[in-house]
């Protein structure tokens, strides 16, 4: 009896072992980025040992903490895909109790529960909500559950949020907002439930305004910023400065061109405000501005010309369209009278935008200027104009050790629609040791025809040292994509069988097979 006692407990033992180490294999892949382990750490809560949910308790905790509201939100449409517990426990059974009962730490069980509002089963969800509802820093995550695929769970939600609502503290509002516009996306919430929740965030921010910190609004998520920007300056519930303010601190474009529509359209905008902001350091208010000013005046005004120099594409683009329509101004005219002044670097773009083949011979001299801006700015300019003879400075240029004017003769190339042969690219590569210089010659290795860039993809797929994942997968995408109408020499064909069969090769034996199969259709003898 006692010999068979020692051989369980051994055998308990050993179990317990093997699933902790299951368990530390789950967290690695965690740790390693590999979301999807989450799910299989999950049931481990369940084990019924305090080490093994120890483990899993602190990993789920870890992870959710590491998470902002975008990666919170994603985890959210994913989880349930991931996970393959439904076959080993029924989770309907399951109550919040029997996964956090065994862990110590307050912090660690409600991130346990909070995770367990993503699961893919609808009871334990729910049972998940009611467990986190008196907890202020969960609403989000009931939040979520607005948009649920379940109207039981859906009503749940809002039925526990209309009561927290209002006894919770603005600065929890406020943290909801991503949560709430990703649940409004959907299309599963009712829209009277949606609605109410709408009206009572936007109450509790508006009480509670005074406790928001507006300085550090720009630090909180684009789609917060963006509820609070609609909500705070449509109604003009903020002052006049302190709306300016707002516009200053933001950096995103996007929302910075909400603000500053939202501020001319809805607060008194006087033709000196307008002009105020046509001086703004921002490209993005300067040119609603503009539009204002021309929606006020239905026309051109003195002056609108200095607007054709401006460093904003889009603002010299609309005060060409504006001239055009209102006038007989000669804006290529303008342009060339601004080379070889101060103003010269917007020029030469402006003759690129509005000229035509036969105004590229007064841009080619900058192409040689000791000033690199002058020099990117002549390749987008006689790109643009489609400009001949500059075949080698292109080539020249795409070889400079300065990232930018890399890149800007590899625009230039595509924009002019340029070839310099599969091979002369692929040499080209293999010489050089400037990464964003062979980053831009792969990219236009694989703009050449299919068959002809083939044998030196295939060198390069063979390579380790091809660089960056991205790298990598173009490469393999471009192998599998071929021609199958294209119409190749022996000696080419030749040469994609003799790298074929070179020693060491990563292609899959049927992607050579393909390869292969297509050759013998489409090689000319």
């Amino acid at each position: 009896m006692r010999l068979l006692f020692s051989n369980h407990r051994k055998e308990q033992q050993e179990a317990k072992a093997r699933g902790c180490a299951e368990v530390r294999s789950h967290i690695g892949e965690l740790e390693a980025g590999k979301e999807n382990h989450l799910a299989a750490l999950y049931p481990s809560l369940l084990s019924g040992d305090r080490e093994m949910t120890r483990l899993a308790a602190e990993a789920v905790h870890v992870y959710m903490n590491r998470l902002d509201p975008a990666g919170t939100i994603r985890l959210d449409r994913r989880f349930r895909q991931y996970t393959s517990m439904e076959w080993r426990i029924d989770w309907t059974k399951i109550s919040p109790a029997d996964v956090t009962d065994r862990i110590d730490s307050r912090e660690v069980r409600l991130s346990v529960l909070r995770l367990g509002t993503f699961h893919p089963n609808g009871y334990f969800r729910e049972r998940c909500m009611r467990a986190l509802a008196d907890d202020e820093a969960s609403l989000p995550y009931l939040a979520l559950r607005l948009n649920d695929w379940v109207k039981q769970v859906r009503d749940t939600a809002y039925g526990l949020l209309s009561e927290r609502l209002d006894t919770a503290a603005a600065d929890t509002a406020v943290e909801m907002l991503p949560f709430f516009s990703q649940a409004k996306k959907g299309r599963r919430y009712a829209y009277r439930q949606m609605e109410d929740i709408e009206e009572k965030l936007e109450k509790k921010i508006l009480l509670h305004l005074q406790e928001l910190s507006l300085e550090r609004l720009r630090d909180r998520p684009l789609v917060t910023r963006r509820f609070l920007y609609r909500l705070l300056l449509t109604p003009k519930v903020l002052p006049r400065a302190e709306a300016d303010r707002l516009l200053e601190r933001e950096k995103n474009g996007n929302e910075k061109a909400l603000i500053i529509r939202l501020i001319l359209n809805g607060y008194p905008c006087s033709d000196r405000d307008v002009e105020h902001y046509l001086r703004n350091k921002s490209p993005v208010v300067r040119k609603k501005a503009l539009e204002i000013k021309y929606g006020r005046l239905g026309g051109a005004w003195e002056g609108l010309e200095a607007h054709l120099l401006d460093t904003a594409k889009g603002i010299r683009s609309d005060a060409c369209y504006i001239l055009q329509k209102h006038t007989d101004f000669d804006i290529v005219a303008f342009y060339k009278e601004k080379l070889h002044t101060p103003e010269e670097a917007a020029a030469i773009l402006g003759i690129g935008e509005n000229g035509g083949a036969e105004d590229a011979g007064v841009l080619k001299e900058y192409l040689f200027s000791d000033r690199p801006r002058l020099v990117k700015n002549a390749m987008k300019a006689l790109s643009g104009l489609g400009a001949s003879g500059l075949h080698d400075v292109y080539w020249n240029y795409l070889q400079d050790s300065d990232p930018g004017m890399s890149k800007t003769a590899y625009l230039a190339v595509c924009r002019s629609g340029l070839c310099y042969g599969a091979g002369r690219l692929y040499q080209a590569y293999e010489d050089s040791v400037c990464g964003h210089v062979r980053k831009y010659l792969l990219y236009l290795l694989l703009r050449e025809p299919s068959w002809e860039r083939l044998p030196f993809l295939l060198q390069l797929y063979r390579s380790d040292g091809v660089g960056a994942d991205k790298m990598q997968m173009l490469i393999r995408q471009a192998v599998r994509f071929r021609s199958v109408y294209a119409r190749i020499s022996k000696k080419q064909a030749d040469e994609i069988v003799r790298i074929l069969e070179l020693p060491g090769s990563a292609l899959p034996d049927g992607l050579k097979k393909e390869i292969r199969f297509d050759l013998a259709h489409i090689t000319v003898v």
